[in-house]
């Protein structure tokens, strides 16, 4: 028996911009707090929200300091991925392409928040590609908790152990794993600590996905 749905996380996961990430962080962090990230810091917040990650390094402000911060922070991303250019990960559109020509739905379930993903979907024809988007949303909590699979669970019509998801950090694996899933991944996502993330979920990455798709989505194999 094959999964009915996968669902993806976008950011290091679709779209590798771990760089991007963790550099606009850095500048937002010297310019907000006088000192950059420090070493490995990065890491402990991946996956999670805008909000999330700037109530981390900014424990005192407040709701509107801490949108400001963030939208300051979002304005260097942009800049940078533009500079560095825009793709999909290699052999991930195929993948999802031939996920969606033998039936399975499709999903993102993304922590970006709105101003990143409504900048991507047209870019990447990402509502060409998925069933379902899901992201920005900060009525429900960050990443590690399990709610925005859930959501993405529900809203595909599917049961969890029909499911199968792809993340890339360590608080995304987390998510999928506590949402019950019948399967969570780990990608091989650059700057992402393969050692840690390894040891929660399966490591793969897309070519090997796609050549072995037959594998991936089987509800029965679980070893990969």
């Amino acid at each position: 028996m094959n999964a009915k749905a996968v669902v993806f996380d976008f950011n290091g996961t679709l779209f590798f911009d771990f760089k991007e990430n963790e550099d606009a962080w850095d500048l937002t962090c010297q310019k907000y707090r006088g000192y950059g990230l420090a070493k490995g810091e990065f890491s402990r917040f991946a996956g999670m929200t805008d909000t999330a990650c700037a109530s981390l390094i900014f424990p005192e402000g407040s709701k509107e300091k801490i949108i400001e911060i963030y939208t300051y922070k979002e304005n260097l991303y942009k800049d940078l991925c533009l500079e560095h250019g825009l793709d999909l990960a290699d052999y991930s559109r195929e993948f999802i392409l031939a996920l969606r020509e033998r039936g399975i739905k499709t999903a993102i379930a993304s922590s970006a928040p709105t101003m990143n993903m409504d900048w991507y979907i047209p870019h990447f024809g990402l509502d060409k590609l998925f069933d379902v988007l899901i992201y920005g949303r900060e009525d429900i909590p960050s990443k590690p908790n399990p709610d925005i699979y859930l959501l993405s669970q529900k809203e595909l019509g599917v049961k969890a152990d029909e499911a199968i998801c792809f993340e890339d950090a360590v608080a995304g694996i987390k998510a999928g794993l506590a949402a019950k899933f019948a399967k969570t991944y780990a990608l091989e996502s650059p700057g992402i600590d393969l050692s840690v993330t390894g040891k929660l979920a399966p490591l793969t990455n897309w070519k090997w996905c796609l050549e072995n798709i037959d594998k991936v989505i089987s509800l029965y194999n679980e070893q990969i």
